[in-house]
């Protein structure tokens, strides 16, 4: 996964009316890895110095201020360590505008078993977002919770919530704190060590909640000053006995009125299991923070309809301590294509018991329809030059990467790296190589989205992120364009971060794909044997891979592969063999096959069935001209992480071989296969270049060329 961890908050940390005011809010910002299995590998990568650092200070900004910066000198972060099951390393990426990273760093993280990653501050109160599960997505039976640090400030208090939420009825839930010791990190002007690895014993189990949720009142809710404390510094263990979800906040419970800031992205269920669990589903559950601001919650919701051709109709009810209450004007038509915003005013207070909301999506014949949410507070309805968020938003595709993502930016923040400019931030993190990018902004006249000049982002290579940033005047004044609602169309799936980073946010990363068919396709053995015979052959390997994540999308159907082999082989002798992880059985040319004549030349097939479910043939067409021949495999069900590997052999003809010597030619391989994921569609490898083989003039003998 890729994430850039912006650098923290300054103490002159905002403008206010063109006069810098002082506040005693001094942050650091942080890389937290945390691992979901004992003995991981993890591998942290700082690109500053190689792909470069997206914050590109020049400007003002356009389309080529967005691509990183590389600086050779930057501060290394990079690390490699081992996590056992709980344990979480942490990063300090800066401090105020000082070191190690005053501009921040962009992060690749690469493990050998699933971990997951936070970018956090180490302001606690205040920034908030969903905990992902140890199955992959932010829905789950099991959880760990480890928040780095938590700075007190004279205007908030100390402290960190969990909400956890259950979608089913007897919902068992308990919560443990793990810890061997506290161990918060700490601040890089103290003298002290500010990079730290938990130590935790999950045989230790300190119980510090448990109770039976159901779905009439389905919160469980811990904060600091009621006994059980969820402090910074400690571990905690989430166990259901059904699916939950967990939101980790600044203090919210125990007064909701005292809490603002923060802007987060809701998990929720779905009925496509492909989607249950991400922000992209139909059903949503939720603990708002109501601070007041002149008498009025500052709670705000936004809906956005991700569906290109199906209008949402959406109920939204609040718990008011002792059942469901619709809000006022519920329920809400949300067109496609679309966000609505839902802001408590001075007119209306949709928002005012307890802040506890379910949000219920349906299309025109009252079936559940997948929407994302966003809840956030103070963000429009408070002080907009510091509310800050940092949110990976959910596209069209519900999990990890997408290619039609729509969103709301918030207001641009004062940042101390680029002085009195005000920017928010839309990083587009590239996944595959040549993608495409359009930026857009609503049409407030027209009505419809409209791609920005400065939004045109074309043939970007893999693994960059880009920094498209709003400014104030945009976000503020723009009389035609709504910068408050925005859109990044993508030609490959990609992720995005939205982030007006000022002082204190945090925010879980995504992975940076969904669940994939992929193809690794490669010339491995990349050689000729020219032997004593002498007939010299052409041999090549490939293998075909369903990376299903977890049990979302893990079983795809009707694979097929096809391999168009060169001309002018020795059709009648081709050799193969097809082995799979998940096979005992070996399938090769050597088996029984049927013939059938067809123009020019013949049709070969050999079929087997391997269980009641699943079938695998190969069929080969060979030409009489010598023309190239196709080589075509289908299996009925590639299971979640089978590789299937393929051995292909086959002798060269007069044309490259004239009995004295082979002829100088280059041969390509190009192999294409898809299949079918039952929720989300037909799916296709991503292959990169095709495998070639070079030929040279050679003497044949007894020998093997790599």
């Amino acid at each position: 996964m890729y994430v850039y961890v912006p650098p923290g908050g300054d103490e002159f940390n905002h403008v206010d009316d063109g006069v810098r005011v002082k506040s005693d809010s001094k942050t650091a910002s942080y890389l937290v890895v945390t691992a979901t299995q004992d003995d991981t590998s993890v591998n942290i990568t700082d690109l500053d110095t190689t792909i470069g650092d997206p914050t590109n200070k020049y400007s003002p900004f356009n389309n080529s201020t967005a691509y990183p910066v590389i600086d050779t000198e930057d501060y290394d972060l990079s690390e490699t360590i081992v996590l056992d099951k709980g344990q979480s390393r942490t990063i300090t990426v800066s401090y105020i505008v000082e070191g190690p990273d005053e501009d921040g760093t962009f992060f690749h993280i690469e493990s050998d078993k699933p971990v997951i990653a936070l970018a956090t501050t180490s302001e606690g109160t205040w920034q908030a977002d969903f905990v992902p599960s140890i199955n992959g997505t932010s829905k789950g039976y099991e959880f760990f919770v480890y928040l780095p640090r938590d700075e007190k400030a004279t205007d908030r208090p100390e402290g960190y919530d969990l909400a956890i939420f259950a979608y089913e009825d007897d919902t068992n839930v308990t919560v443990y704190d793990v810890s061997v010791n506290q161990t918060e990190v700490n601040l890089p002007d103290s003298g002290s060590e500010s990079n730290l690895t938990t130590s935790v014993d999950l045989s230790l189990t300190t119980l510090r909640g448990s109770a039976m949720l159901n779905k009439t009142n389905p919160m469980l809710f811990f904060e600091t000053n009621n006994g059980n404390g969820i402090r910074a510094g400690h571990t905690y263990w989430i166990k259901a006995t059904k699916p939950v979800t967990v939101q980790s906040a600044g203090t919210i419970g125990h007064n909701i009125n005292t809490a603002k800031d923060g802007g987060y992205f809701i998990p929720g269920y779905s009925t496509n299991p492909y989607r249950d669990g991400t922000g992209l589903a139909s059903t949503f559950i939720v603990q708002l923070n109501l601070w007041k601001e002149n008498a009025i919650e500052t709670a705000e919701v936004y809906l956005i309809n991700q569906n290109t051709s199906n209008t949402s109709y959406v109920n939204i009810s609040e718990w008011n301590g002792s059942h469901w209450n619709l809000i006022p004007f519920s329920p809400f038509t949300v067109n496609k294509s679309d966000m609505l915003s839902i802001i408590n005013n001075n007119s209306v207070k949709y928002f005012q018991y307890t802040g506890l909301i379910k949000i219920n999506s349906t299309d025109e014949n009252n079936k559940s329809m997948d929407i994302s949410v966003f809840a956030g507070s103070y963000l429009e309805s408070g002080a907009v030059k510091t509310a800050d968020i940092s949110a990976f938003p959910t596209g069209n595709e519900g999990y990890g990467g997408s290619t039609d993502t729509i969103f709301y930016v918030p207001p641009p923040g004062y940042e101390p790296f680029f002085d009195k400019t005000r920017y928010s931030h839309i990083y587009i993190y590239i996944h595959f190589k040549n993608t495409d990018i359009q930026v857009q902004a609503w049409n407030k006249s027209e009505k419809n989205w409209t791609t920005l000049p400065d939004g045109i982002y074309n043939d970007v290579d893999k693994n960059i992120v880009l920094d498209h940033r709003v400014t104030w005047d945009q976000w503020k004044n723009s009389p035609d364009l709504d910068y408050h609602r925005m859109r990044v169309l993508s030609s490959e799936r990609c992720t995005i971060q939205v982030n007006n980073w000022h002082d204190n946010w945090a925010s879980y990363v995504p992975g940076g794909t969904p669940p994939q068919f992929s193809g690794d396709i490669s010339v491995k053995t990349r050689h000729l044997t020219i032997n004593t015979i002498p007939i010299p052959w052409i041999g090549y390997t490939f293998s075909i891979t369903n990376d299903a994540i977890f049990d979302i999308g893990s079983e795809l159907r009707d694979l097929s592969v096809i391999n168009s082999i060169p001309n002018s082989i020795d059709q009648s002798k081709l050799d193969w063999s097809i082995s799979s992880n998940n096979w005992s059985y070996d399938f090769n040319s050597s088996l029984n096959r049927t013939c059938t004549a067809i123009a020019n030349g013949t049709k070969y097939t050999w079929t087997k069935s391997l269980n009641a479910y699943k079938t695998i043939n190969a069929t080969i067409y060979t030409y009489t001209d010598g023309s190239g021949t196709v080589f075509t495999f289908n299996q009925s069900i590639i299971d979640m992480d089978e590789t299937i590997t393929f051995n292909i052999n086959a002798p060269l003809n007069k044309t490259y071989y004239d009995v004295t010597q082979i002829k100088s030619d280059i041969l390509v391989i190009p192999i294409n296969a898809e299949a079918v994921n039952p929720y989300f569609g037909t799916v296709a490898t991503r292959s990169g270049i095709s495998g070639t083989i070079v030929l040279n003039y050679l003497i044949p003998g007894a020998m093997v060329l790599y």
